[in-house]
């Protein structure tokens, strides 16, 4: 008797049941594309924002160190005036050797430092005023006031800058 023997062939599994191909759609990708581009334009979108937030800053920067080296100057020349008729000349005698970059140190009128501090392009201007206080007590002449403009470009209305100001009081011997 012959043998039989059967071939065992592998059985193939149905198309359904096979694992699917790894990898992802053209779908999918498309999506991710979308997804990753809409980001980066948002991200790109920002840039011209912050880089004018960073002016800004260094604008800010520039006119509040600007004011805090005139009020110095103004904070050392007032703490020499103990005499009482000199107080009285407060505008003048406030002013007398107060020099700014070399520069003497004016009020009452707009003044444009170019180059400040050597630095090449860097405009300031400022305008200084002197008041005396008298509202809302009236200190007899002993409390004045300097309010300082600053503004760090060329152009444009010193009246946008920002506004400093701070008080003296007469700490020289009191008039009898």
């Amino acid at each position: 008797m012959k043998s039989r023997t059967t071939c065992l062939r592998p059985l193939r599994t149905p198309r359904a049941a096979r694992r699917p191909a790894a990898g992802f759609t053209l779908i999918e990708i498309n999506i991710v594309l979308l997804v990753m581009t809409i980001g980066l334009l948002g991200v790109l979108g920002l840039s011209p924002v912050g880089l004018r937030q960073g002016g800004l800053a260094v604008s800010d920067t520039v006119q509040t160190l600007f004011a805090d080296h005139v009020i110095g100057i103004l904070d050392s020349q007032a703490a020499g005036l103990t005499n009482w008729s000199d107080w009285q000349q407060f505008n003048t005698k406030m002013l007398v050797g107060a020099t700014l970059d070399n520069r003497p140190l004016v009020q009452g009128q707009e003044v444009t430092l170019r180059d400040y501090r050597g630095v090449k392009g860097q405009v300031i201007r400022y305008r200084l005023e002197f008041t005396s206080v008298d509202h809302p007590v009236d200190f007899a002449g002993s409390l004045r006031r300097a309010t300082l403009r600053v503004l760090d470009r060329e152009h444009g209305s010193i009246e946008n800058g920002p506004l400093f100001c701070t008080d003296f009081v007469f700490m020289g011997s009191p008039p009898r």
